[in-house]
């Protein structure tokens, strides 16, 4: 091989190298950044949407899906960034988002919680929802981490009537109330972060 295409082909390699290593590096990067390194052993965060009848969780994928809500509630956030709450209200949940406005004067929807009381959505395997027995969600969720009563009051100001709660995948947060009975009177889910 001549001298001038055997030293090509060694800059071409150095440039494939290079290349890759760079695409290595940002998805280690993106993976740092959004997989928060939790897989769920029940059901994982695209099933909680999938039980709802949705690919996912974002504002247009929800109104698309779904057309309009039954009752749509837009409140200022008491704060000082500007931040808006929307909350679509349909006949067995409820998706709260807050929307973030960006320096270029648009807005982002980002969702914060789901809360479900509808006894026809079911999640899982275990078909755990509205109505099922607290035996049944330990059951469902026994190989998932409990979140201790401490950090259940960080998810009290959302879900009020909160009274336990697991970590789903990616550090989510499953959410159940129970009546006096021990049946479940609502389920909430909180994503990973926005």
């Amino acid at each position: 091989m001549p001298r001038k295409k055997h030293g090509c082909l060694i800059v071409f390699l150095i440039c494939l190298v290079l290349v890759v290593s760079w695409f290595i590096s940002a998805y280690n990067y993106d993976r740092q950044m959004t997989d928060y390194g939790r897989r769920s052993n029940y059901l994982s965060n695209r099933g909680y949407a999938r039980a709802l009848g949705l690919s996912d969780f974002k504002y247009d994928t929800v109104l698309k899906k779904l057309g309009s809500p039954v009752n749509q509630t837009v409140l200022p956030e008491a704060d000082q960034l500007g931040n808006t709450l929307v909350f679509l209200e349909y006949p067995d949940f409820r998706a709260a988002y807050v929307e973030i406005p960006r320096v270029n004067g648009s807005t982002r929807k980002a969702l914060y919680l789901v809360t479900v009381w509808g006894e026809s959505t079911k999640f899982g395997k275990k078909q755990i929802g509205v109505g099922s027995s607290r035996e049944e969600v330990h059951k469902a969720y026994e190989k998932e981490p409990v979140i201790s009563q401490s950090e259940l009051a960080f998810s009290s100001e959302d879900f009020p009537n909160i009274d336990e709660g697991y970590f789903g995948e990616d550090w989510s947060r499953i959410l159940f109330s129970f009546d006096e009975a021990g049946f479940v009177t609502s389920i909430a889910y909180e994503p990973p972060s926005f």
